[in-house]
């Protein structure tokens, strides 16, 4: 997993396309599951915010962080396994769901990001 600190090389996670500005302390990209489940660990246990970030087009402002750190879905691009009755496609996006100790969570990916 990668954490990134540097404000020079967040900075593109600090807004979307709507040009909201937001700040956060740091970025991570997790690569798994385990990623996940120990960023979120901390996060709680120290009751620090995390905003979800994926490719930052939304035109809301509701992936601009307000402080706490980023969670990138940019290296969560490896399908281990596909359940065809749990997955949708939509145009050139397919969702997908993360089952973990805490719960399921929605994750959409667009197709072209998807390692073969």
């Amino acid at each position: 997993m990668i954490i990134k600190k540097d404000k020079d090389l967040i900075i593109d996670y600090l807004k979307d396309a709507s040009n909201t500005e937001g700040f956060c302390d740091s970025v991570y990209f997790p690569e798994s599951v385990n990623d996940l489940q120990e960023i979120f660990r901390e996060a709680a246990e120290n009751g620090t915010q995390v905003t979800i970030s994926g490719n930052r087009t939304g035109l809301t402002g509701a992936a601009v962080p307000k402080g706490g750190i980023v969670i990138s879905t940019e290296r969560l691009n490896k399908i281990i396994e596909i359940n065809r009755d749990e997955l949708t496609k939509y145009s050139k996006n397919y969702y997908f769901y993360l089952k973990t100790t805490e719960g399921t969570i929605p994750i959409q990916i667009p197709v072209d990001k998807c390692e073969k």
